[in-house]
């Protein structure tokens, strides 16, 4: 089975303070790919180390394991210039519709602190102040277990 999660870092990974990720997050995000085989896509503003050549896919996925996440980045959304204009759904909700639509998956679930969408059933929402908790990956779970 195909199961992705869509990675924002600042206020999921972290709290937005000094540290670029946080232990205790990193620990609830490795416990969403350990219990669902998850693959990781950077939806995150992080993406633009790779979009601007400072850094390739692999290594930023190497950045990640250096921080303790166990998980495979195989992939990122498109640039933010690439979005529609006169959206009536945030940019980066459609950038996630449309690597969906570009992508095979079988499940996936976004997790990001940004407020995308109330109704959309996979998504789930961080605070920014704590970055992602116990019961932020207990939903981000069932989710991409069907649950």
């Amino acid at each position: 089975m195909n199961r992705i999660l869509f990675l924002d870092i600042d206020g999921v990974a972290n709290d937005f303070g000094p540290q670029a990720f946080l232990p205790k997050c990193v620990e609830q995000l490795n416990r969403i790919i350990d219990a669902t085989s998850c693959k990781l896509v950077l939806s995150s503003a992080w993406r633009y180390y790779i979009y601007e050549g400072y850094m390739s896919l692999d290594g930023f996925g190497l950045l990640l394991k250096t921080h303790g996440v166990r998980g495979m980045l195989v992939g990122m959304t498109c640039k933010d210039e690439n979005t529609p204009e006169l959206l009536d759904i945030p940019d980066r909700m459609w950038q996630i519709q449309e690597y969906l639509r570009l992508n095979q998956h079988d499940r996936y679930c976004v997790l990001d602190d940004l407020s995308l969408s109330k109704s959309w059933r996979e998504f789930v929402q961080t605070d920014s102040r704590v970055g992602l908790t116990a019961s932020d990956a207990d939903k981000a779970i069932s989710i991409l277990n069907g649950g």
